[in-house]
């Protein structure tokens, strides 16, 4: 991964004292290869927080070779496409990540809102 890289680190009051962060590198290799992972994270009043994430890491490995017809095909009226799910997912890991790291969501950093143009606020829940 070019650029800027994470830095890992541990909270000490939530860890052992011989207890060492893992790094970035082995941590994107067992994200990229787990279906499903959780999220644990502190909250400013020290309470804990933990949540199942989908591991939509990669998402140009799970839909590429899909085609537009594919990608949006509805079993019925009710149902989501595979396009809208996949953009659900990864919105609400953009929520989660950035909020453990306290840090703003790509969705507005990198200008995905403006980009989209969707009709509501764009730090509404996906």
């Amino acid at each position: 991964m070019a650029g800027k890289q994470p830095v890992t680190e541990l909270d000490a009051r939530f860890s052992s004292n011989d207890a060492t962060p893992t790094g970035w590198e082995e941590a994107r290799g067992q994200l990229e290869d787990a279906q499903v992972y959780w999220l644990s994270t502190v909250r400013p009043d020290g309470r804990p927080h933990v949540t199942p994430l989908l591991a939509v890491w990669l998402v140009r490995k799970v839909v590429d070779g899909l085609t537009p017809e594919q990608l949006t095909f509805r079993v019925d009226h009710q149902a989501n496409s595979i396009a809208w799910l996949v953009w659900h997912l990864t919105r609400i890991q953009d929520d989660h990540v950035a909020d453990a790291a306290r840090a703003e969501q790509v969705w507005t950093s990198r200008g995905w809102a403006e980009r989209f143009g969707l009709p509501f606020h764009p730090l509404e829940p996906a």
